[in-house]
């Protein structure tokens, strides 16, 4: 079992969305666990919304079109399938509408309402799979990523998400028997009692760490828009060159120092339980990639 995680913009345009259809083809036979963020750029849309601003009406007309417009370009060639998924969103920015117009409005709302986001994309990003002929389902992220704390920066519940997840993914595989894939969401989680919560902006690589450590997974791959962790920061330096094969140390090292490829907490889940940590480009899925592996690791002596 693997899990891979996709980022906002692996996700965020039709051409992309399509590579990922053939990255997770090419690993059916390894019962992936596939974790989706929300569409690039929706996120922050999403925190707009929640400051319920003059333009908050148009915020969430954006919201909307955004996702239609993606839906209508990427089914293009089945109607029924973009009738289905656009109600199926209007459904979330109507809900979304519902908690922001409410007289008094939590930390929790603002975190249920930051949530659809994930939950919208995934709901594109499954179809898309199985439209492309890899059976996938859906599975809600709330129903074992469990948390504590700040709803809108909240701390996982590790023995609680150890205690649940891997029954409830084997239960979910029992239901679904054609399904070769699972989709979920990062970022979001709930806690014990059902209420919506957060992780923290960046926190989607933190919940594929998890879910990789909660189910002993084989590997977890971040996908993301370079060719895996760089020398230099490719946004101010020219010609960086990757780095293929780190430790945890080393590379906690770097992305303490400021690199903005993985959120500061995905490699601790992964390094408790020894699980190697791929960083790849969606864009260029033969390219160049890091490796982090445990410090003992022989490849690294």
């Amino acid at each position: 079992m693997i899990v891979l995680k996709f980022g906002g913009t692996s996700v965020g345009s039709v051409e992309s969305l399509r590579s990922v259809v053939e990255i997770v083809r090419s690993r059916m036979n390894k019962a992936p666990i596939v974790v989706v963020s929300a569409l690039s750029k929706v996120t922050d849309l999403l925190y707009k919304i929640c400051e319920k601003e003059e333009s908050f009406e148009d915020d969430l007309k954006a919201l909307r079109l955004r996702h239609h417009s993606f839906i209508e370009e990427y089914f293009a060639e089945s109607p029924q399938t973009v009738l289905q998924l656009k109600s199926e969103i209007d459904t979330y920015v109507n809900s979304i509408t519902d908690i922001c117009i409410q007289p008094e409005f939590s930390y929790r709302d603002r975190a249920a309402v930051i949530s659809c986001g994930e939950l919208m994309s995934s709901l594109i990003a499954c179809t898309a799979l199985n439209k492309g002929g890899v059976p996938t389902s859906r599975i809600d992220a709330r129903q074992f990523m469990f948390c504590n704390g700040d709803p809108l920066k909240s701390s996982p519940d590790m023995s609680m998400i150890n205690h649940h997840t891997p029954a409830l993914i084997a239960r979910h595989r029992m239901l679904n028997p054609d399904s070769k894939v699972i989709i979920t969401q990062g970022f979001i989680c709930a806690t014990i009692s059902g209420k919506p919560a957060v992780l923290g902006r960046g926190g989607s690589d933190y919940s594929a760490s998890i879910i990789a450590w909660a189910l002993n997974a084989d590997a977890v791959e971040i996908w993301t828009d370079v060719n895996g962790i760089r020398d230099a920061d490719p946004r101010y330096v020219e010609n960086t060159h990757c780095l293929p094969l780190l430790s945890y140390d080393q590379a906690d090292a770097i992305v303490k120092a400021g690199a903005k490829v993985l959120h500061p907490l995905t490699l601790e889940p992964a390094r408790m339980r020894n699980i190697p940590v791929y960083v790849l480009n969606t864009y260029n899925p033969e390219g160049e990639y890091t490796l982090i592996l445990p410090e003992d690791h022989k490849l690294l002596k």
